[in-house]
């Protein structure tokens, strides 16, 4: 010790020893005379040191069980976390769901705003448009009146000829010219006498010279911001023919559908392939998924479903061709397409069944059957060609029917496709023509027949750039068309 401590009972003498029994510092006195017995004294430095150390100790063990208590404060704080963080994703996704329906929602009435206004634009036209026709159609046979008038005139006097001239020669610039002002000039031997004609009361003084301004009940036109052409018939110009090369060098091409812009995969019933054709590149690949493809819907631009033998639906990548999922259907079938994610199978028995695309089901509508060539259009509906009995029916997924329609020049009804507009076109195998259909079946026209070059048609398809698709002659040739529509405003 640096400092020696004085004993407080023996001044003088020094702090030496300390008594561990007693606990009690002592000098060289203080043990003599009271703790000579005590066996456990220690010289005081040593006690000192011992003190000192133990309370380090102390202090360790103190800071080493704090830092401990710490730990296991840890885990149950990350549990804590990890609760709190899954309670806030929950109230997330549930958060976002509810924007995710109010913006759908909103759109969707945005939608039917839109779709509602320009319906009632569309109907204001129509009827505008049939006020002119009418107007067209009167003026018309007021013309065929004056030329009947002027083609018997010679039996008329100088004056009745030229007022009957002058008559109907204002009423044709009143037609031909309704925002003009018509200015009558004839000549002929009595004009001059004519001009102030006075003995003739009743017809007054006649100007063969003076501008007639027009007061013509005028047709009623559209208003000055709208541009309306109303669409006659769609006209359809043949291009060329596509080069398939196949590996057999056999075509009989029974159903069509786009990939992507060029691109598009067709099956070939006498190969038993489906072949994917690039017209942009020119080129043709095949794929063998087994006997009997027939119907194909794109399911994505690497995928589709093709419905094969007579009872199985496979699913198959169109890069490698590899079958990534085989469907039984437990029933004959013909026809296929998909809507919102689901395929949409046409069962002989069974009628049309819904599965998703892992093949699982969800519902059917038993009352659509026959022998079917199946075609989805964007409003959601699956329109449906009966070869059979030759008829066109559009049903909803919740098996209401929209419209079912037949025509005597429509035989043996096929292929169907659907042009940006939403109009139906389904072609006439026997009938070796093709229809278009308005989308809520009211009017159907002729396009196409065999004046066009068609021989029983198969299949046809609407491209993305607006050209149409044709497997002509038994399904040997596909055909491009250009389309050109005829208008009148």
């Amino acid at each position: 010790m640096g400092d020696k401590v004085f004993c407080r009972r023996h001044p003088g003498r020094h702090i030496e020893y300390f008594c561990n029994i007693h606990e009690k510092p002592l000098c060289h006195e203080c043990k003599q005379d009271g703790h000579i017995s005590c066996k456990d004294t220690s010289n005081i430095s040593v006690a000192v040191s011992d003190v000192k150390n133990r309370n380090i100790y102390e202090d360790t063990t103190h800071l080493l069980q704090y830092h401990l208590n710490q730990l296991n404060f840890i885990p149950a704080r990350v549990a804590s976390n990890l609760l709190k963080l899954e309670r806030e994703k929950v109230v997330f996704k549930n958060t976002l769901t509810f924007y995710r329906r109010k913006v759908e929602k909103h759109l969707n009435d945005l939608e039917a705003s839109i779709l509602k206004e320009y319906q009632n634009i569309y109907e204001e036209q129509c009827s505008n448009l049939k006020k002119q026709q009418n107007f067209y159609i009167e003026q018309i046979e007021q013309l065929e009146h004056d030329l009947y008038e002027l083609e018997n005139i010679s039996g008329l006097t100088e004056i009745e000829t030229f007022l009957t001239i002058k008559r109907i020669a204002g009423g044709a610039s009143e037609l031909l010219n309704p925002d003009a002002v018509s200015e009558i000039s004839i000549d002929f031997t009595m004009a001059k006498e004519m001009l102030t004609f006075q003995n003739i009361s009743s017809l007054g003084t006649i100007d063969i010279h003076k501008k007639l301004p027009i007061e013509a009940n005028r047709p009623p036109y559209l208003a000055d911001d709208t541009n309306v052409s109303l669409e006659i018939k769609p006209c359809f110009e043949f291009l060329k023919k596509l080069d398939i090369q196949t590996e057999k060098d056999e075509l009989e091409i029974i159903d069509i559908k786009e990939l992507d812009e060029g691109v598009f995969i067709m099956t070939n019933r006498l190969s038993e392939n489906i072949i994917v054709h690039d017209m942009n590149k020119n080129t043709t690949r095949e794929l063998s998924i087994g006997e009997y493809p027939d119907s194909i819907a794109v399911i994505d631009k690497m995928v589709v479903a093709v419905t094969q033998g007579r009872r199985n639906v496979m699913i198959v990548g169109v890069v490698t061709g590899r079958v990534l999922n085989c469907i039984d259907m437990d029933d004959d079938i013909e026809g296929l397409t998909t809507v919102a994610a689901k395929l949409i199978v046409n069962c002989k028995t069974k009628g049309l069944q819904i599965l998703n695309i892992d093949g699982n089901f969800i519902d059917s509508i038993p009352h659509i059957t026959g022998r079917l060539y199946l075609c989805a259009i964007s409003s959601g509906e699956i329109v449906c060609a009966d070869q059979v009995n030759n008829r066109l029916t559009c049903v909803r997924l919740d098996g209401e029917i929209n419209f079912s329609l037949s025509d005597r020049n429509l035989v043996s009804p096929y292929g169907i496709t659907v042009d940006k507009h939403g109009d139906i076109f389904v072609v006439g195998i026997d009938s070796s023509n093709i229809y278009r259909v308005s989308s809520d079946g009211q009017e159907k026209c002729k396009i196409m027949t065999s004046k066009n070059g068609l021989q029983r048609p198969f299949v046809i398809l609407f491209l993305k750039d607006g050209r149409l698709l044709v497997s002509n002659k038994n399904g040997r040739d596909v055909e491009l068309y250009q389309q050109r529509n005829v208008h009148v405003q």
